[in-house]
C-alpha cells in the first residue's frame, strides 16, 4: 500500500458536478423567490447569488491565506452588494452618490435605533 504525502504543488481537487449542483441548487432557489413577485426588484438577488456564488468558488479553489481570502470576500460584498442595491433606487439622472444617499436613508429611517441602547432622542437631541 502506497501513501502519499501532500506536497504544495499538487494540484488543487476540482469536482465539476458537485459545482454545477451547487450554482443550479442556488439559482434555482433564487429563481423562485423572483416568481413569488413578493416585491419588486427580485432579480438583483439572482444576480447577486451567482456572482456570489463565483467569487465563493473562487477563492475556494485559489491559494490565498484564510486571511487575504476573507479580505477579498468582504471587499466583493462591501463593492456588489451596495451597487445592486443601488440599482433599485430610481429617478431622473440620479447620480451614484445621490443613490447611495437614499441607501442609508433608508436604512436609518428602518432601524432609527441603532445601535443598540440609543434612542433618536440622545443621538439628535444632546449636545456634542
Amino acid at each position: 500500500m502506497e501513501s502519499r504525502a501532500f506536497r504544495a504543488s499538487d494540484p488543487r481537487w476540482w469536482d465539476g458536478p458537485a459545482v454545477l449542483l451547487l450554482l443550479l441548487t442556488l439559482l434555482t432557489a433564487s429563481g423562485r423567490l423572483i416568481a413569488t413577485n413578493w416585491t419588486d426588484h427580485l432579480l438583483q438577488t439572482q444576480t447577486l447569488v451567482f456572482l456570489g456564488a463565483l467569487a465563493g468558488l473562487a477563492l475556494g479553489q485559489s491559494r490565498f491565506r484564510p486571511g487575504v481570502a476573507l479580505f477579498f470576500a468582504l471587499a466583493y460584498g462591501l463593492f456588489f452588494v451596495p451597487w445592486q442595491l443601488g440599482l433599485t433606487v430610481t429617478g431622473d439622472d440620479l447620480t451614484w452618490a445621490d443613490r447611495l444617499t437614499a441607501l442609508s436613508d433608508r436604512c436609518r429611517s428602518r432601524w432609527p435605533n441603532w445601535p443598540p441602547g440609543r434612542t433618536w432622542r440622545t443621538r439628535c437631541c444632546s449636545s456634542p
